[in-house]
């Protein structure tokens, strides 16, 4: 987690000689407009400048299909150390259906922004992007209930609202980043990734913007077949790691014991990501499936998917063996409840801890970051 870069107690220790200069960066939040120091530099910015080590608080404005504009926020996590010299790969993280509380979310739950730390120090640094999900009022128990969920035809856990598609929403970030003249983006290296209903959206949106994303990784999320289909040709590494003992969108498919009563979650089909990924990608043959500590992978490899491998982890071993009760008194060393599973924040009791015992935003990232977009030679390879 970023060391807060707010007072005096924030602030790294500055030369006497540099103190007064002009070297001193005072960089303006976004959100709430107080006034943050970073490193040794000190001058005004203007609003679009996003700073190295801490979140930044960006907003784009989305024109909806029937005119209008929205004000959309989304955070970006610029690494430490970055000078804006090296162009960056991006990493997107969708959260999942939430009461109203998705902003921050999954900043706390996937510890990305540390790994995006430790990969700058490395010459391999990426910027992580947050985007959040509008917040509608959803029918629930007899009354009205505040859900905030991903929105676009085919996609998403909930009814369509067709007042906006959220797709149009990503076009403009990826848009606003790639015009952001405090970075710079490596247009080959966009990935997608996302928790629960979150997994399930990403797919879609990379449907919706062809040839943009090198990657897409799915955490505990599913597919409903009603979304988009890639175009002939759209390749991408695909991931997704789901599990049986998901008792919200169990791996088996249709509602699971403590799934919310949305109205599309009837038709999850977890297993169907792999399957549809590897139809996307042109995979031949058979799928090879191997077993690694907790993990059943199945996996169709690069070589035979025009240069894109799919990969599915399947959370195996029944960790409530020995325990009080069928879903009561779970552990956090096994295969898995329905959260992002690693070290950072977040879960919640009896449905959602947390798998501790792997680091499933560092296998994303070491996954996905080693596929440029569109290869040169690999599409080449294949039809020959």
């Amino acid at each position: 987690m970023a060391t807060p870069l707010e007072g005096p107690e924030a602030l790294t220790e500055v030369p006497n000689s540099l103190k007064s200069g002009e070297h001193v960066l005072l960089a303006e939040l976004r959100s709430d407009d107080r006034l943050v120091s970073q490193g040794s530099f000190r001058g005004l910015v203007n609003r679009d400048t996003m700073v190295p080590g801490v979140t930044n608080h960006m907003a784009v404005n989305v024109r909806n299909a029937d005119g209008s504009v929205d004000k959309r926020d989304y955070d970006v996590y610029v690494p430490v150390g970055y000078d804006g010299k090296k162009p960056l790969g991006v990493l997107f993280v969708l959260h999942g259906v939430t009461n109203g509380n998705g902003k921050g979310l999954m900043e706390g739950e996937s510890g990305l922004n540390a790994i995006a730390d430790a990969k700058q120090k490395s010459g391999e640094g990426f910027m992580v992007v947050y985007p959040v999900a509008k917040t509608n009022d959803v029918k629930y128990s007899g009354g009205l209930a505040k859900v905030q969920d991903w929105n676009s035809p085919g996609a998403g856990l909930n009814d369509t609202n067709p007042k906006y598609d959220d797709v149009d929403y990503f076009k403009a970030m990826v848009n606003a980043l790639k015009n952001n003249s405090s970075v710079k983006v490596d247009a080959d290296k966009l990935y997608l990734s996302g928790f629960s209903s979150g997994g399930e959206f990403s797919r879609h949106v990379r449907a919706n913007m062809p040839h943009t994303f090198a990657g897409v990784a799915s955490v505990h999320g599913t597919r409903l077949g009603t979304e988009t289909n890639t175009l002939p040709g759209d390749y991408a590494a695909d991931i997704s790691f789901i599990s049986n003992y998901d008792d919200m969108l169990p791996a088996s498919g249709g509602r699971g014991l403590m799934t919310l009563p949305l109205s599309r979650v009837a038709d999850s089909n977890p297993r169907s990501q792999a399957t549809q990924a590897a139809a996307d990608n042109g995979c031949t043959g058979p799928a090879t499936v191997t077993q690694q500590g907790n993990f059943i992978i199945t996996e169709y490899n690069a070589a035979r998917c025009n240069g894109y491998p799919v990969k599915e982890f399947f959370y195996a071993g029944d960790w409530r063996a020995g325990k009080l009760g069928g879903i009561i008194g779970r552990g956090q060393s096994g295969p898995a409840q329905h959260a992002w599973d690693g070290p950072g924040k977040g879960g919640w009791p009896v449905v959602g801890d947390k798998n501790r015992s792997v680091d499933t935003s560092q296998m994303i990232v070491d996954e996905l970051f080693k596929y440029k977009r569109q290869q040169e030679g690999q599409l080449f390879r294949r039809k020959f």
